[in-house]
């Protein structure tokens, strides 16, 4: 079976790092979370967005596609999942902060995302 790898981006990043707050958290404990928890993810193998390109190249399309997952998951169902597979059940504190890819844009550039 050949071993695959979550695509190297901030989502790979986001991933290792709940999983982190997961891991130093006590059973019980609570861990902070921006935003609240509803924003989605879709997460996806960088060896199939490889394969995507490759077939898009090959392809007679002209206009952009999506070809990333259809299978979203929000930072709360995330966050519970890593907490079931470390058999712990934490609490989470929702907090003011930037989300999502839009929120990331206009904190690098300085802007506000009214």
């Amino acid at each position: 079976m050949k071993k695959k790898k979550l695509k190297a981006s901030g989502l790979s990043r986001f991933v290792s790092h709940k999983a982190a707050k997961v891991a130093e958290a006590a059973d019980g404990g609570t861990i902070e979370i921006w935003g609240d928890g509803t924003a989605m993810r879709a997460y996806t193998y960088i060896d199939d967005m490889v394969d995507g390109i490759v077939m898009l190249m090959h392809s007679n399309l002209e206009n952009g596609v999506n070809i990333g997952r259809q299978e979203y998951v929000s930072v709360d169902q995330l966050a519970n999942l890593i907490a079931e597979i470390a058999g712990k059940k934490i609490f989470f504190h929702h907090i003011a902060g930037p989300v999502g890819v839009k929120a990331a844009l206009h904190q690098r550039l300085g802007t506000r995302g009214d």
